[in-house]
């Protein structure tokens, strides 16, 4: 179940993640489509490490449409810094970058346009995703769900296993 939607904007404090864990990975580096394959690694690499290999592959995904994001809408070569923190069951990840006033937008390509699909695959993917503006940067972020939503107490949990 979705908490927000995409044109959802949540103000917060940026670094300030409430409940974000000391284990963070910060990147700071210039959004060129070369990036994009390390970045992967390095987030793959980042969350294997703190046992949350399940959920890189997604994660991997996520960097790559927010990095892809950015060069195709605010321009290869810009600075921009990702995070990536824990907090109680949520992974965060966010792409900051220094066009405030570039909005991303959730849009439905048609079947043969060869692109647009980024955000419309963050929003299927990512528990809930959205964006923090201030004067000088914004920061486009998701998060994903490390936690099961709900776990039957004392019954059986569909594989033979009873808890």
């Amino acid at each position: 179940m979705r908490v927000s939607r995409a044109q959802e904007r949540v103000h917060e404090a940026h670094g300030a993640y409430e409940g974000a864990s000391a284990a963070a990975l910060t990147v700071a580096l210039l959004a060129e489509p070369r990036a994009v394959a390390d970045l992967r690694r390095t987030v793959r690499c980042h969350l294997v490490h703190r046992g949350l290999a399940p959920y890189a592959d997604t994660a991997q995904l996520c960097v790559s449409e927010l990095m892809t994001n950015v060069i195709n809408h605010v321009g290869a070569g810009v600075p921009v810094t990702l995070r990536v923190t824990m907090a109680y069951d949520r992974l965060r990840i966010e792409l900051t970058d220094p066009a405030p006033h570039m909005l991303p937008t959730l849009v439905r390509p048609s079947d043969d346009q060869e692109s647009g699909r980024g955000l419309a695959l963050l929003d299927v993917f990512a528990d809930r995703w959205g964006v923090v503006e201030d004067a000088e940067s914004k920061t486009t972020w998701c998060e994903l769900r490390t936690a099961p939503e709900s776990l039957p107490v004392g019954g059986d949990l569909g594989n033979g296993l009873l808890l």
